[in-house]
């Protein structure tokens, strides 16, 4: 969509996000990407003020993510995963890297 209103891109995003229940990246390096660039669930903004804020938001979403999963996993290992005995904190741990580290594509 280049060249278009900010508010058009905006609106796609929206749209996208609503509609079709979807994760929405959004790449930019002018200002009229700002609205579209925050609205989505991954924005990466070429230029550097706006990159830094974007990647803020980003790794804020992110670690917040990574700590409810460590404080899940780290409480609720029985439950969840049925760990028990001698080697459920090597099992726990290898789990929680590969979760974050490992390759997800299918």
């Amino acid at each position: 969509m280049a060249r278009s209103l900010p508010l058009d891109k905006h609106k796609l995003v929206t749209n996208l996000r609503s509609m079709h229940k979807e994760v929405v990246a959004v790449t930019g390096d002018g200002t009229n990407d700002a609205p579209a660039l925050h609205e989505a669930d991954i924005g990466l903004a070429t230029g550097i003020a706006r990159t830094e804020v974007v990647l803020w938001r980003n790794i804020a979403g992110q670690s917040i993510y990574q700590m409810v999963l460590l404080f899940v996993f780290n409480f609720a290992r029985k439950q969840i995963l049925g760990l028990n005995g001698s080697d459920a904190t090597i099992i726990l741990n290898t789990f929680i890297f590969n979760t974050f580290v490992g390759d997800t594509k299918v």
